[in-house]
């Protein structure tokens, strides 16, 4: 995923302070109306100048870019660190903590995710790439399932992946879209965790639909 930072921070003062800006930028967009979001606001809640704010971003969009950037490959190294260690570890559980890591994003925000969801979705690149590494994730969470649990978990066709990916994704989004105050509830990683074992197990809901497309009786 391309790194839109003007300038790459190189030390680990620098690297804290672009982290500060991040933090600031998510504060301000979970308490802000549209006209509190400016650079100026997000500055002053990081503790930093406008002018060093500039040093690494030209402007707040590509702030926000930077933040779906930073948090898609945090959330791409936990889950892949997590099936390395994760040993024999039952299948349900190896797909809850992918399903909690995603609804964890933002630290769990769900209007910061929201507004980013709105001021982000038209931009194709990002929208791609982030893309791209929900299919890594959801590759690497196959394999593991299958090491695990053979007999009862299977690797999905590329349609079957991208289906999936459709209906778990459009069901976070719908949530912070037509919510009035989305929040990051029990009930919905239970229906995700569903979704995503009907998906992969072997024999289930839609392993049986498309076993049925092939075999018409």
């Amino acid at each position: 995923m391309t790194d839109v930072l003007r300038e790459k921070p190189r030390q680990k003062r620098a690297e804290e302070t672009v982290g500060f800006i991040m933090e600031a930028t998510a504060q301000v967009l979970d308490s802000a109306n549209e006209a509190g979001f400016t650079t100026n606001h997000i500055a002053a809640r990081a503790g930093v100048s406008i002018g060093t704010l500039y040093r690494y971003f030209p402007n707040k969009r590509k702030i926000l870019e930077h933040m779906v950037a930073r948090e898609t490959r945090r959330k791409e190294r936990s889950v892949l660190t997590f099936l390395d260690r994760a040993g024999e570890t039952a299948g349900t559980n190896l797909i809850r903590f992918v399903v909690r890591t995603s609804l964890g994003a933002f630290g769990g925000r769900m209007t910061v995710r929201r507004r980013l969801l709105t001021a982000l979705l038209a931009d194709r690149a990002l929208v791609a790439a982030v893309h791209e590494t929900r299919l890594r994730i959801l590759r690497a969470l196959e394999d593991k399932l299958v090491e695990n649990e053979p007999g009862s978990y299977r690797r999905l066709t590329e349609a079957e992946r991208l289906c999936l990916l459709g209906a778990y994704i459009g069901a976070i989004n719908a949530t912070l879209l037509h919510t009035s105050q989305p929040r990051g509830t029990d009930e919905l990683e239970r229906q995700l965790c569903a979704l995503m074992a009907q998906f992969l197990s072997k024999g289930g809901r839609f392993d049986g639909l498309s076993a049925s497309a092939r075999s018409p009786q």
